[in-house]
């Protein structure tokens, strides 16, 4: 049975998890650590909430990532962070850590990662439609980044919309009087237990809604972009049984208990690619369900590999008429391309298709290198100003369930 009233706020963390072993509570004007004053909030997720916080005594911000007791002792993302920046330097695409220390609380002890203010996600400006030139500017960037970790031997695993952010520019100048005007006031909703009374100490006075960067100005925006969360990163050459990866987002192959590999992180790029250039999902997973997602890939690429035939996830539930049907593909990668708005020229969609089709390929080590796209994208192409960053036209629609 639910220990607290489910909150009213859209984009806060589950607050059952408030409790031992889970999410240390934090209100507004804490200071952690010492040195940093809670400000505002930037996320949650299913393991740690991260802060807006100022440093006291210095004029610049970080974003404080304080993970659930239960996963801290455990937990790969410290480890990975050391290892990216092992040789002294940090990757411009890739979010650094500065910092990291141990708090004890209510709830047990709890890892704290100091790093970088970045910016909104790939999912939060989803709205937004970026010129041509910021475009492939971001798509070389990202490749870049994951190049980047994999010649350290590292996979990302998590390569998601959520999970690729936009720099803010100078955003240690800004006043928190300006942080307030431009990311918004932090909403706020009281915790209250079931029964009616406040919560004990191991949850906040009151829950705090994520900054939502509704009205993002382009003139705030560096273009840069970074890559975040290493929290579920393997070493390539030791991947996991499984991986938390949002089904639209996830490899055929680790649906059809194959391991996750750089092909995998090469495969969500493509996703990421094809999310950037025309603000929708390639494989779009109404429902979060594995099958959802091998079916519109089906659709999409056509028939699956005879040897992955009983190997799927959820094999018991007869989805195996994937191997036997025709499999028309109704949302080609080519139909797919037509659709871009503003349209794009024959060279460019010829270039674009070519490119989907050296990423969407059932055979992970067939697949283009993130090397290789980067290069594609780095060739004969000029650094673009963050002027203009956004392309006037046609709202973003969100897509619809199926009736």
């Amino acid at each position: 049975m639910s220990l607290y009233r489910f909150p009213l706020l859209d984009d806060v963390e589950n607050v059952e998890l408030y409790r031992p072993g889970g999410y240390h509570p934090v209100n507004l004007n804490d200071v952690i650590g010492s040195r940093y004053k809670i400000i505002h909030k930037l996320g949650n997720g299913g393991f740690a909430t991260i802060w807006l916080a100022k440093v006291l005594d210095e004029d610049r911000y970080v974003a404080l990532k304080i993970l659930m007791a239960s996963v801290s002792a455990s937990d790969e993302e410290l480890p990975t962070l050391n290892k990216l920046q092992s040789q002294g330097a940090n990757h411009p695409n890739i979010v650094h850590l500065q910092d990291f220390f141990t708090i004890e609380g209510p709830n047990g002890s709890h890892k704290c990662l100091v790093l970088d203010v970045v910016g909104p996600s790939l999912r939060q400006l989803r709205k937004h439609f970026f010129s041509n030139a910021m475009i492939c500017n971001y798509i070389r960037q990202l490749a870049e980044g994951v190049t980047y970790m994999h010649s350290m031997g590292v996979c990302h695993g998590d390569l998601t919309d959520t999970n690729v952010l936009f720099e803010l520019s100078n955003f240690n100048s800004w006043t928190i009087t300006q942080v307030y005007q431009r990311l918004g006031q932090p909403r706020r909703e009281k915790i209250r237990l079931r029964k009616g009374s406040s919560p004990g100490p191991s949850a906040p006075r009151k829950i705090v809604e994520a900054v939502q960067y509704d009205n993002v100005d382009e003139e705030w925006l560096s273009g840069g972009i970074r890559i975040a969360d290493f929290g579920v990163c393997f070493l390539a050459d030791c991947p996991p049984e499984r991986l938390p990866t949002p089904v639209s987002f996830t490899a055929p192959e680790v649906f059809f208990q194959q391991k996750a590999s750089t092909g995998s992180d090469v495969w969500a790029l493509g996703c990421l690619i094809f999310q950037l250039r025309t603000s929708h999902l390639l494989f779009p997973a109404f429902f979060g369900q594995p099958g959802e997602a091998v079916g519109r890939i089906v659709q999409t690429l056509g028939s699956l590999p005879k040897d992955w035939q009983h190997r799927f996830v959820n094999c018991d539930l007869g989805d195996d008429h994937w191997f036997f049907n025709e499999n028309k593909r109704e949302f080609s990668l080519e139909s797919q391309i037509s659709k871009v708005e503003p349209k794009l020229t024959s060279d460019e969609a010829a270039d674009f298709l070519s490119l989907l089709r050296g990423i969407f390929t059932y055979e992970s080590d067939k697949r283009l290198s993130a090397q290789q796209i980067a290069t594609h994208f780095g060739a004969s192409r000029s650094e673009p100003s963050a002027e203009g960053l956004f392309k006037n036209g046609s709202d973003y629609e969100e897509p619809q369930p199926p009736l």
